[in-house]
């Protein structure tokens, strides 16, 4: 799936993933391990996130407890309720569902580093520098962030 101007992005992984760290803290711990706020791609989606982190002292999966976490969590990301009600409504609330979700929205961002990192190649030919340089330098830092291309281009 792709967001505007068909840059890599999955917003249902995204929603679903960041609602599930919404609902209860332990969610987003185990979510964090796959993804990070700069994995999202929707700004809202990232700032919750974010905001999700320091929520710990919230943890459990009482409606009270969770409804303190939801206004919070809307505070600290700068949405309004209905924003964030939307997306509560939108999540799933399976956890075998919310990791396969973190693992897209993952791979939706590798996919956009990927892309950033071609650009950069594009660009820094046209100013006529070295190709050697150019790619030497460029695959290093997207290999770096991309573990799995990493292991791909080494065979």
């Amino acid at each position: 799936m792709s967001g505007p101007l068909g840059v890599p992005s999955d917003e249902v992984a995204e929603i679903t993933a960041v609602g599930a760290c919404v609902d209860m803290h332990a969610n987003y711990r185990r979510l964090s391990a796959t993804v990070s706020a700069d994995d999202f791609y929707w700004p809202a989606h990232r700032r919750l996130f974010e905001a999700c982190g320091q929520l710990a002292h919230l943890d459990g999966s009482s409606l009270e407890i969770r409804d303190e976490r939801m206004k919070i969590a809307a505070r600290l990301a700068g949405l309004s309720d209905t924003a964030l009600h939307s997306i509560m409504e939108r999540r799933c609330v399976r956890d075998d569902v919310n990791s396969v979700y973190a693992r897209r929205v993952h791979q939706a961002a590798n996919a956009r580093r990927v892309m950033q990192a071609a650009g950069n190649v594009f660009n820094r030919l046209g100013a006529g520098e070295c190709v050697e340089d150019v790619l030497g330098e460029e695959l290093k830092d997207v290999l770096g962030e991309v573990p799995l291309l990493a292991g791909a281009m080494r065979r």
